[in-house]
């Protein structure tokens, strides 16, 4: 077997790993197509070993690119976040629409000297209409664990990520990944232990 072939064979299981491995959470899609496009240049650099490693190479180079470019797109300043009650009285006086991803992070009292990174847990989503999507969740009495905190006390603050709509998911997947967030909606048994229905 050619030289070439090998490294090339190499690079592709130790570029997949790798980029799997140190680049978080990734959806099933996404991590079959990465296998299936290393597969597919590894295979070709049997019979043609030069474009074959090239091919291996810049398709972890593009993966690799466009991670690191997203991340790009969810660091965070202090000056992102806004109480959810400023939230609420802006979206009241004017309700106009932005696509993105919102994140909540919720606390036991209020933040002082900025520091945002102290949160007991977060909330992540997204949607082409942001404003009301976050309207709702925090005010859905019956499903929302954002509702829940509000009502005993906490401090949720909300940080908004504008992106395109092609964006949502990419950018929706970095922030769950880096804030490790949870589900907004309650299971069906918390919602059950809340409303004190006993469970049959």
């Amino acid at each position: 077997m050619n030289t070439l072939t090998i490294i090339a064979m190499i690079l592709a299981v130790v570029g997949e790993i790798g980029y799997l491995k140190f680049t978080g959470f990734h959806p099933r899609n996404q991590i079959l197509l990465i296998s299936l496009l290393l597969l597919l240049m590894a295979i070709l650099s049997y019979f043609y070993p030069l474009i074959g490693l090239i091919g291996v190479f810049l398709v972890i180079v593009y993966y690799l690119v466009t991670y690191f470019l997203g991340q790009s797109k969810v660091k965070e300043n202090p000056e992102d976040w806004m109480l959810y009650s400023d939230f609420e009285t802006r979206y009241q006086d004017d309700p106009k629409e932005e696509c993105g991803c919102y994140v909540m992070t919720v606390f036991n009292g209020p933040v002082t000297n900025q520091n945002f990174q102290n949160y007991e847990r977060a909330y992540v989503g997204g949607s082409q209409t942001l404003h009301k999507e976050i309207h709702k969740v925090l005010n859905h009495q019956r499903l929302s664990r954002a509702y829940r905190d509000i009502q005993e006390g906490k401090q949720i603050y909300i940080r908004i990520i504008p992106t395109s709509p092609t964006e949502i998911n990419a950018t929706q997947q970095k922030l769950i990944e880096k804030y490790h967030a949870l589900p907004y909606l309650l299971s069906f048994q918390e919602v059950r232990e809340k409303e004190k229905v006993p469970v049959k």
